[in-house]
């Protein structure tokens, strides 16, 4: 039973000693519950990991050949676009393309001439240009920006349909790259 303020009477240093060591043992007892705990993780890691490390150099390289297979038949993926396979979402969908800014000056100039006062909307308080604003305009008024926009092609979706475990390796295994 934890000690309360009630049962020592009067402020005392001995009953703020009582308070402390109460405190102190909950403490302790706290990071010997939490050792233990990071102690049974490691072991569970270290017994499991070189499995893991296995399964997703495997799954990466099906991966890799699933990716090749979708982009050396790009036709069959003309309508529809995707499908779902043995819950693994696959085909092609349009790449949301990259912006990119030679002159980031000169862009910005352009920027304040074309929009005025409203040009705040496209550029960053750093005076850089927005590119999320950007990227929600033409074509062609990103040419008189002096913006292009690089990868809008095709590109390979493979996604599994139930998620969370590219987060769970991510943490388990953070020294492995994306993909």
């Amino acid at each position: 039973m934890i000690s309360t303020l009630e049962n020592h009477v009067g402020p005392s240093l001995a009953g703020l000693e009582t308070l402390t060591r109460e405190y102190a043992d909950r403490h302790r007892q706290v990071c010997r519950l939490a050792d233990e705990m990071q102690g049974e993780l490691d072991r569970l890691k270290a017994r499991h990991l070189a499995g893991l490390r296995e399964a997703v150099r495997l799954s990466r390289a099906a991966r890799a050949q699933l990716d090749a297979g979708i982009q050396a038949h790009p036709e069959l993926f003309d309508r529809p676009r995707t499908v779902i396979m043995h819950g693994v979402k696959i085909g092609l969908a349009k790449g949301k393309g990259r912006l990119t800014i030679a002159d980031e000056h000169a862009t910005i100039l352009k920027i304040k001439q074309m929009f005025g006062p409203n040009a705040a909307d496209f550029l960053h308080l750093a005076v850089s240009p927005n590119k999320t604003a950007l990227g929600e305009l033409s074509a062609g008024a990103l040419k008189k920006l002096g913006v292009t926009v690089a990868a809008t092609g095709d590109v390979v979706v493979i996604k599994p349909a139930a998620g969370g475990l590219e987060q769970f390796l991510s943490l388990l295994l953070p020294e492995l790259p994306e993909g």
